[in-house]
């Protein structure tokens, strides 16, 4: 393939270096504003090509050297050659030239991105692809696996655990596993541990290989996943579960299930809470509908403002979680309904129900389906939190041809030492004049 010199203008969401080639655009990662690279054309299209560094002729000041030794190769992290607030600063760009050239956004709009609580250290839950003896995370585009012991951006207590398994699982063991993911909270001493199988065990073989986890002293739970989405067991105790830390939330006590979604950096999501919750703008006479609300993460704080919460979730056992929550914390005013979110919505548009306040959690993909839908719940305000700037953007217009106006967006680091940029954005209904 072709070897190119090019000036990197900018960094661009996923985390690349936008440069140009003979008049074309070329993509080129772990690069940095203002350098001067060497690099080998890996793949070409007819608007622009990728390519990997071969040489830095002329390095940015801010370049800085990555703690990780894995760095580059490991598929995790994108941006441990620059430095915390440079990040902050390239992801707040980002996202402000994204809302602005998609969804035409003001500036004075966007509010500056709020860090994360911890730079390293705040991943509460790691996903290891195993293969044979090696137990690692997949290298970037590639299904190549990167052995690691030390994840720079894991708990301290993942990483205790990762050191443990090999000692654990025999070879004969995690030769029938494809992955292995560990869940913990900062809230707990021990942690969970959930292994993925490509084909279901015999039941001999699932008990021998519990058995053998056993032996990790920092482990409350294992579950055994096979390749049906589902773990084994879903009928989880107080004791199976992990503990959250829930802001504003009065005393509440949020569980999570083994194998059920939560937010991967704790502390930015407690920070996140607290934003929903100041923004919801509902008071004991409101209804708020939670949709995509997993296992209760904002419906559950919502629930101590509002007058009564719907929540809409289509993943069975996130919803099983979700009810148990709402059992533990004895909260009558809480509704969850197991149900693809458009299906949900239409039932309640069939009950004729009403909702002040609509919350959107969707996933990267966004929601543009349902948004056709949203102004027969005659919500005043709907808050979108999102985790790709391009389908906030998309979905912004299909808001506001709806008549919802961008009030303003919030940008928040859920996870330094990556491109990803989570955001919460408030739209209010604006009546037609």
């Amino acid at each position: 393939m072709p070897i190119k010199t090019a000036t990197i203008e900018r960094l661009v969401y996923g985390g690349s270096g936008l440069g140009r080639t003979d008049g074309k655009v070329v993509f080129i990662p772990f690069t940095l504003p203002g350098e001067r690279i060497e690099a080998r054309i890996q793949e070409s299209k007819k608007h622009y090509d990728k390519g990997l560094i071969l040489r830095i002729l002329t390095p940015s000041p801010r370049r800085t050297p990555a703690p990780c030794p894995h760095f580059g190769r490991c598929g995790g992290c994108q941006w441990q050659h620059i430095a915390y607030q440079d990040q902050l600063s390239f992801k707040e760009d980002i996202f402000r030239e994204t809302l602005a050239r998609i969804a035409h956004v003001a500036g004075e709009k966007i509010l500056p991105i709020l860090p994360s609580p911890a730079a390293f250290g705040y991943r509460n839950r790691v996903r290891l692809h195993v293969k044979e003896d090696r137990i690692g995370f997949f290298a970037a585009h590639s299904h190549k696996i990167v052995e690691i012991e030390d994840c720079k951006i894991a708990h301290s207590l993942i990483n205790r655990i990762i050191k443990d398994i090999k000692d654990a699982l025999p070879l004969s063991s995690l030769q029938k596993l494809a992955g292995i993911e560990i869940m913990v909270s900062p809230e707990e001493v021990r942690g969970v541990l959930i292994l993925h199988t490509a084909r279901p065990l015999s039941q001999a073989d699932e008990n021998t290989i519990r058995l053998q986890s056993g032996r990790i002293s920092d482990i409350k739970k294992c579950v055994v996943q096979g390749p049906g989405g589902l773990p084994a067991q879903t009928d989880f105790s107080r004791e199976d579960s992990l503990k959250l830390f829930v802001p504003e939330g009065d005393g509440l006590t949020n569980l999570l299930f083994p194998g059920v979604f939560a937010q991967v950096n704790t502390s930015q999501n407690d920070i996140l809470i607290t934003k929903v919750t100041e923004w919801a703008g509902v008071s004991s006479d409101h209804k708020a509908l939670d949709l995509f609300c997993g296992m209760g993460n904002f419906t559950l704080p919502l629930a101590g403002k509002a007058k009564e919460v719907t929540g809409i979730e289509a993943h069975p056992l996130s919803v099983k979680n979700a009810i148990f929550n709402k059992t533990v914390n004895r909260l009558a005013n809480i509704t969850f309904l197991q149900e693809e979110v458009a299906a949900g919505i239409d039932l309640l548009l069939r009950e004729k129900q009403c909702f002040d306040l609509i919350l959107l959690d969707p996933p990267r993909q966004g929601c543009r389906d349902i948004i056709k839908k949203l102004p027969f719940l005659r919500p005043s305000r709907i808050l979108y939190i999102s985790c790709d700037p391009a389908t906030l953007a998309r979905d912004t217009n299909h808001l506001q041809s709806e008549g919802f106006d961008l009030v303003r967006s919030q940008p928040l680091d859920m996870f330094p030492q990556t491109y990803h940029i989570e955001s919460l954005t408030l739209f209010v209904w604006k009546p037609k004049s």
